[in-house]
């Protein structure tokens, strides 16, 4: 097999770009997943639980730096979620994508000669 008909084929091209993107994804999502979770964790050791209070107390209670930190890390945990499922679903669809263009290639290549 010719290595330009692998780059010809739009469907190899495609899967081969979700892998790579689905790789970069679950990397990245992974990591900044446990650096936020840290961050929530650390907030919730140190006592900080705004759900638990009211409405009138959230509303009235000023907003201090640990509050800010604890809401941008539980924002931030969820947005990571996002992007880390995001990276698995294109990398699954990634491998299933390349398998059936790689079969295309090869069984066209083999049915050609014959």
């Amino acid at each position: 097999m010719h290595p330009r008909r692998l780059y010809q084929s739009r469907l190899l091209v495609l899967a081969i770009t979700l892998l790579v993107l689905g790789i970069g994804n679950t990397i990245i999502g992974s990591r900044k997943l446990g650096q936020y979770q840290a961050i929530v964790a650390e907030g919730r050791a140190r006592g900080y639980f705004p759900d638990a209070a009211s409405a009138t107390d959230r509303i009235l209670r000023p907003f201090d730096d640990e509050g800010e930190r604890y809401n941008l890390g539980r924002a931030k945990v969820d947005l990571y979620h996002v992007v880390l499922s995001g990276g698995l679903v294109m990398m699954a669809v990634g491998v299933v994508l390349t398998i059936i263009g790689w079969l295309r290639l090869r069984l066209g290549t083999d049915t050609g000669a014959a």
